[in-house]
């Protein structure tokens, strides 16, 4: 995928992928900054990218900041009220000027199937299920304090972005 792009290119791109995806945006991950195009220039709006799954704070796992330091796509699953979203997180460069370069993440977002699961049921049984499973891997379980793996990742995260909350 092309990872290099003028600001008309990125403009005309994400116009198209729109009409494919429930959501295509530009973040900043390393502000947690959405980034918008207005007048042939980038501005970062007020708000924080992981607003969008009603956060208060960066996600757990921001698939974007793994792709900007991995240079590579990362994608991810998000969950919000019943629904689950399918991310795919791309780093690019925005070309202003020769020696004005942005790095940014071109995030797509879709919302999986309503029949992904049949029934209510079903929906409730499976978010329980990753709710429990995510509360496995960081939480110890005799004394319910986060364990050494969400140290780990939190350190990561803390060392590739000093802004985390």
């Amino acid at each position: 995928m092309k990872t290099h792009f003028s600001i008309a290119e990125i403009k005309t791109t994400m116009k198209y992928l729109e009409s494919l995806f429930d959501v295509v945006r530009l973040v900043d991950p390393i502000e947690t900054a959405i980034l918008t195009i207005k007048n042939g220039k980038i501005h970062r709006e007020k708000y924080s990218c992981y607003k969008v799954w009603d956060k208060k704070n960066r996600c757990e796992i921001c698939s974007s900041i793994c792709a900007l330091t991995a240079q590579c796509p990362k994608t991810k699953h998000e969950f919000l009220s019943n629904n689950i979203f399918y991310v795919v997180s791309q780093p690019i460069y925005i070309i202003l000027t020769e020696k004005e370069i942005v790095k940014a993440v071109l995030e797509i977002i879709s919302r999986t199937s309503d029949h992904l699961l049949e029934t209510p049921i079903q929906q409730q049984n499976f978010f329980a299920l990753l709710n429990e499973t995510q509360r496995k891997l960081y939480e110890d379980e005799l004394t319910g304090v986060y364990n050494r793996r969400y140290l780990n990742e939190f350190l990561f995260l803390q060392h590739k972005n000093s802004k985390i909350p």
